[in-house]
Order: structure tokens, then sequence, then C-alpha cells
């Protein structure tokens, strides 16, 4: 990743949440909509996934704004380990984002998460109407 920082960095609002932070004010200042992902997925272990939940959980609330979204690994909340719990992590995020007139947008990972990936989307969507987005990847390996 070092090597390909310089190339990629003018689509990295920071290192971590508290200098990201600084970028999605500004851009919510100036009007723009963002979308905050944090890097991470096939997260394994209890304390990993609900800090991935607690980060998520601070940013929607932080930014409690209709133009702030975030988008979701759902193996970064624990579908590797546990679907009901990753069902569970993603509804109380929905339920923020709800609350908030936000978004949460899933992310396509590889083709072992699509099935699951969409009933998770539409079982959260009949409970929480245009709480999650979804997206769809053509080409999955």
């Amino acid at each position: 990743m070092k090597l390909l920082f310089p190339f990629a960095k003018r689509f990295i609002a920071g290192t971590d949440i508290n200098d990201s932070s600084v970028v999605f004010q500004k851009h919510l200042d100036s009007e723009y909509a963002v979308i905050a992902n944090l890097v991470g997925e096939n997260a394994q272990s209890i304390e990993t996934i609900d800090t991935t939940c607690k980060d998520y959980s601070d940013l929607l609330n932080k930014f409690n704004h209709p133009d702030f979204s975030i988008s979701v690994k759902l193996s970064s909340l624990g579908l590797d380990v546990s679907y009901e719990d990753c069902q569970t992590n993603l509804v109380k995020l929905a339920s923020i984002a709800g609350e908030n007139q936000q978004m949460i947008r899933l992310d396509m990972e590889d083709s072992s998460y699509t099935t699951r990936t969409i009933e998770l989307s539409k079982s959260i969507n009949n409970a929480l109407p245009g709480s999650i987005g979804i997206t769809l990847q053509a080409n999955l390996f």
C-alpha cells in the first residue's frame, strides 16, 4: 500500500478517523456529499468487529447530516463470524442512519458474499426503509 499511496492519496481523507473528520467536515461545509469508508474487511475477532461498529456509529452521530453516509463491508461487521451478529450490528447502524436521514451503502465483496449481502439488505430495508443501499458488481470472483 505504501507504494501506491502517492497515487491514491487524493481519494483518501486521512490515515485515521480524526484526520478524516476534518476533511469530511470541510466537504460538508462546502455542500458536498461525503461517503466514509473505513478500510478493513474479513474481521475475525469480536474486538475488531465491535471497534468497527463503534467507529461507524460515532461517525454517523458526529456528522448528523443527510449528505453524510457510510460505505460498509459486511465482513468488517462480522459476517464471516456470525450472520446473526452481523445483522444485529447492521441494524444498529441502520437505525442511527435512519434517525439522522443518512444512508448506509453496502460494499459488495467477492461472490461468496453476494447472496448474504442482498438478503441482509432486503431484510433491513423492510424494517428500516431507505436506510440501506447496495453496490452490485458485474464481475465478481
